[in-house]
């Protein structure tokens, strides 16, 4: 009962955190950064040494986003956080403050401009950050980019991940735990891949049967006037009762992995 009180709270929490600007909440600094070196391809290298010429890389592009830290010093697990298609909202924000709360700091970014790769070269200079404690966290297409990352990565750079309504790939395994959350009347995902990948052990899935895209963002709330609708709000709408469930399922995850 007391742990249902606090998943509650925490969900008014969040949802109170959408009155507030990027700006005003707490520890949310913008932070902007270079990401890796672009290396030309091996075809325009070879292409350029026939001309008597070498190529070199070309600086890494700018990358804009939000850092959350908690309070104290010393080194910290550090979430790295892919927002959904539509780029970086309230709700993306509302997420790293709970992990804050959990002693995570994190960096959001533009899921769909942004890859895991290019927030790494970033954090891996950062003092704050304990590089053997790293969360990949990603929304939609953050969250797709954020799978194929946690399916591909071969020095286990992230030790695990939380996924929120995402496509799966059951073609390749897992390598490290991850937290699947996905809604049943989802139109933009396979549930049915998600549950094929559900056979790797490292993967946990949970399937709110009666909710769809966008289920944890308050923004989608039924009530919208026309003038207030996000993207895609006519099929997608916030379920509190889903929301509240996935609090409790990520904070029971990071407890075990961090």
């Amino acid at each position: 009962m007391a742990g249902k009180c606090t998943n509650v709270l925490l969900a008014l929490f969040l949802s109170l955190l959408f009155a507030l600007s990027p700006q005003k909440l707490t520890h949310a600094e913008q932070v902007t950064f270079k990401g890796p070196p672009i290396e030309p391809s091996a075809f325009k290298k070879k292409k350029a040494k026939a001309q008597g010429i070498e190529l070199k890389a070309a600086p890494g592009r700018e990358i804009t986003g939000y850092l959350f830290k908690p309070a104290g010093a010393g080194k910290s697990s550090t979430a790295v956080i892919l927002s959904s298609i539509h780029g970086i909202n309230k709700s993306h924000l509302a997420w790293a403050e709970l992990l804050k709360a959990q002693g995570l700091a994190s960096l959001v970014v533009d899921g769909k401009t942004t890859n895991p790769e290019e927030v790494l070269h970033f954090l891996g200079a950062q003092d704050f950050v304990d590089q053997h404690k790293l969360l990949l966290m990603g929304f939609s297409v953050g969250g797709r980019k954020a799978l194929k990352a946690l399916q591909k990565q071969d020095q286990g750079m992230f030790r695990a991940g939380i996924i929120f309504y995402a496509n799966c790939d059951p073609s390749k395994k897992m390598t490290a735990p991850a937290l699947v959350l996905l809604g049943g009347k989802d139109a933009f995902v396979s549930v049915e891949k998600c549950r094929e990948l559900a056979a790797d052990e490292n993967l946990s899935l949970v399937v709110y049967e009666e909710a769809t895209h966008f289920f944890d963002d308050p923004a989608y709330r039924r009530n919208k006037s026309v003038t207030e609708k996000p993207p895609l709000f006519d099929n997608n709408h916030y379920d509190p009762e889903a929301h509240v469930d996935a609090l409790a399922r990520v904070r029971g995850f990071l407890e075990r992995q961090f």
